[in-house]
């Protein structure tokens, strides 16, 4: 997604942001109002939530790889002590057993090792604190970015039935509306079946078709109606060079959906 201009700036911001930042800090850097900007700064947030995650688990993996350094470690450092204490108590130690210096410098070798281990525990242990407050901040965000669903209007969101031209193929739309993204699926004559994600800013609608054999296969364009009920548009191929046609017009009608005696739909 392309950030709207002067955006950018303040998603960096936004992200950079220490976890102990004051909450007032935070809602000034947040101040986002148009429906692109929430959009955008949405889509921002969900990317940067995957990246921590992934650096979650890694930090995770490391100490317990870690943990168990430091247990193989104790448990040397004990056996080591147990044999010292045999070679003192005897008194005198054979040519081809550990003598008293050699057992000593293992053990020192073996703690300062474990040591390491302890220092790449704590640090460790504060990469996965910073992380998981990281998460928790952008969960956060996005909580507050994202307005309730009843609070919403209908937009968009729906079943529509599609036809194509030139080739008249029809199809049906399952559009979903969170303030200017969409996403959903589609089913086209032919067995053809994939997802839909885009954008709706200002009556324009922007897809992009991505099917479950062929990917991301068309691209979309069209005018939404004032009553959000019929749609107008172009289409344009990103597969060329098969014999069908490489663009066209298309045309969508949103099919009525009864509402129950609360107001909601079935």
């Amino acid at each position: 997604m392309r950030l709207p201009i002067g955006l950018a700036p303040l998603l960096s911001l936004l992200l950079a942001l220490p976890a102990s930042a004051p909450a007032a800090d935070r809602e000034e850097t947040a101040d986002l109002n148009t429906p692109q900007e929430i959009s955008a700064a949405i889509f921002t947030l969900k990317v940067q939530q995957e990246l921590e995650k992934t650096r979650l688990d890694r930090f995770l993996e490391e100490y317990e790889t870690a943990q168990r350094r430091r247990v193989e470690l104790s448990e040397r450092i004990s056996l080591l002590y147990e044999r010292l204490g045999t070679a003192i108590r005897r008194g005198s130690t054979p040519p081809e057993e550990d003598d008293e210096e050699s057992l000593t410098l293992q053990i020192e070798s073996a703690q300062r090792a474990e040591e390491l281990t302890r220092q790449t525990l704590r640090r460790l242990q504060e990469q996965i604190a910073d992380s998981r407050e990281r998460i928790r901040f952008i969960q956060d965000r996005l909580s507050k970015l994202h307005r309730p669903a009843a609070e919403e209007p209908e937009g968009i969101t729906g079943t529509w039935d599609v036809t194509y031209l030139p080739s008249n193929d029809k199809a049906v739309f399952n559009l979903r509306q969170s303030t200017a993204l969409i996403e959903g699926e589609y089913q086209q004559e032919g067995g053809f079946r994939g997802s839909l994600q885009g954008t709706f800013i200002n009556g324009k609608l922007l897809l992009h078709r991505i099917d479950s054999k062929l990917g991301a296969d068309r691209d979309l364009e069209g005018q939404v109606s004032a009553d959000l009920k019929s749609i107008k548009g172009t289409w344009l191929s990103r597969i060329i060079g098969d014999g069908t046609p490489v663009n066209g017009a298309w045309s969508g009608k949103k099919r009525e959906t009864r509402k129950k005696g609360d107001g909601t739909a079935p």
